[in-house]
């Protein structure tokens, strides 16, 4: 029985060698040199490697030094692994498609080339396709860098902390998960999805779907910003069209400038390229403070060549202009009331200050406003008083303003072709300049009272004003007369302008 039993079992193991002879060992795929030609066929690139060791317990694999992939064609990434360890299984190595268990990449770094020399999309890299399938792919503290150029000399890196694939197989679509770092603006993101089937002919019409949650991102590295950001959100589509649904909130968005920060809030949707960078926004809710804003643009290549270019239309209907000012001045908001407001907004991508790129044409209104600072507001009640032929008011009411106007900002100066102000018993039509560094003010006008000069005043100067109104036989109501404003923003002074004086 025993002799019987050693036969049998003597004879399972000879057709266990049999069997792997004819299926496993001609299909044994950890070879050293059969594994560099199937990697350098798979990523069209030269393999190396620092060093290599076959493991056949408790399951077929190898564990690679160093490795380093040089790509044929130098528009494509060079790739370092500083340890790579393959874990297979003896049941997946019969059939066509050699079955794996794990990969897993310690040390991934991924280094293109620079931005002018990188391959356009559509262009193959002559990698072949690979019958390996594995179920999962691990990769930890990886790496993509891209090294900068003439026009943006500044090294972009994504540190990776973890990539998990599942059930990869080249041309088959994956779930993957992963934690990284971003550099612009750094943050930590995490994101979760499905991703292919890919092709290196076609990458734009790649499916991806899935989530991501953007944790403190810091704004300041866009230098004029403030502020940390968290987003989180949904993505879906083609990889060449990702459609994006995403909520932020910045809790103390600001101004580097002021030093002033404000809640800022959004929701939005967004059309991603993902093999340009190109972004077009739609519709973007925003909460700024307690004032609510609209936006539409884009985020695209600069027909300059200088990077991307932001174009951005904003509007609001129900816009508070303190929570707008109070980003953009040293104290508090000037102005307080409601304003409605368009706005076309363009922002090149140079090295010049924020204040200096930003470009942007406005029409505003603003109604009902009253000054924040006691002595203004008093002045203003003051002039229109006077306006209307009551200038011995000593204790004049509390008056509202309305302000309507037409700005061009460019190159850190902001024009008005037309600023319109108005309270009870006088207005004003003004033009000229604002500059934004020094905050040099330089308007010209003309402002008109509903009365005459002689009943806007008393004393000596009424007399004079009766004078010289009898002089031009002037029979009707009101006054027009030629004003300025100079100073600085923070200072102003309002006088009569005697260069318009005629």
């Amino acid at each position: 029985m025993v002799r019987k039993l050693i036969f049998i079992v003597a004879g399972v193991a000879l057709l266990l060698a049999v069997c792997v002879g004819a299926f496993v060992v001609p299909r044994w795929p950890f070879r050293e040199n059969d594994l560099k030609q199937r990697i350098a066929a798979a990523t069209g690139s030269t393999a190396e490697f620092g060093g290599f060791r076959q493991v056949f317990f408790p399951s077929p694999g190898c564990v690679i030094e160093k490795v380093t992939l040089t790509p044929k064609d130098p528009g494509h990434p060079k790739v370092q692994i500083q340890k790579l360890v393959i874990n297979g299984l003896y049941s997946g190595l019969i059939g066509q498609e050699k079955h794996l268990h794990s990969l897993e990449l310690v040390g991934l770094r991924v280094v293109f080339p620079p931005r002018g020399e990188q391959k356009e999309d559509g262009q193959d890299s002559g990698a072949q396709s690979s019958d390996i399938h594995f179920d999962e792919i691990r990769a930890q503290n990886s790496q993509i860098v891209f090294p900068g150029d003439a026009k943006h000399p500044e090294t972009e890196s994504y540190d990776i902390y973890q990539l998990l694939l599942k059930d990869y197989s080249p041309g088959k679509a994956i779930h993957f998960n992963s934690v990284l770092r971003i550099p612009e603006p750094p943050a930590e993101v995490e994101i979760a999805g499905d991703f292919g089937p890919y092709s290196s002919n076609d990458p734009g019409a790649a499916p991806l779907s899935g989530s991501f949650t953007m944790k403190h991102a810091d704004l300041s590295k866009f230098h004029a910003f403030t502020g940390t950001l968290t987003a989180q959100g949904k993505f879906e589509g083609k990889l060449g069209a990702l459609k994006v649904n995403a909520v932020t909130n910045a809790p103390e968005f600001g101004l580097t400038d002021t030093g002033h920060a404000i809640p800022l809030r959004t929701d939005f949707s967004a059309l991603v390229n993902g093999t340009n960078g190109d972004i077009k926004f739609e519709p973007v809710h925003a909460l700024l403070g307690e004032t609510k804003l609209g936006a539409q643009g884009q985020l695209a290549s600069d027909p300059t060549g200088h990077g991307k270019l932001l174009t951005v239309d904003i509007s609001s209907d129900e816009a508070r202009i303190q929570d707008l000012m109070y980003l953009f001045v040293h104290a508090k908001a000037p102005l307080q009331g409601a304003t409605r407001f368009q706005a076309k907004v363009r922002l090149p991508n140079d090295s010049r200050p924020f204040e200096e790129r930003v470009e942007m044409k406005a029409h505003f209104g603003i109604k009902g406003s009253h000054f924040t600072a006691a002595k203004t507001q008093q002045k203003v009640g003051e002039l229109s008083a006077s306006a209307r032929g009551n200038p011995k008011d000593d204790d004049p009411p509390t008056v509202v303003t309305d302000l309507l106007g037409d700005v061009d900002l460019k190159n850190g100066t902001a024009a008005f072709s037309r600023l319109s102000l108005r309270v009870p018993g006088a207005s004003a039509v003004l033009h000229g300049n604002y500059k934004l560094e020094s905050h040099a003010v330089d308007l010209h006008g003309t402002l008109q009272t509903d009365v005459k000069l002689s009943k806007a005043t008393t004393g000596f100067k009424a007399f004079l004003m009766k004078v010289v109104e009898a002089a031009k036989a002037k029979k009707k109501e009101g006054a027009t007369v030629p004003v300025k404003v100079s100073g600085t923003y923070e200072k102003p002074e309002f006088g009569l302008d005697a260069t318009s004086e005629k």
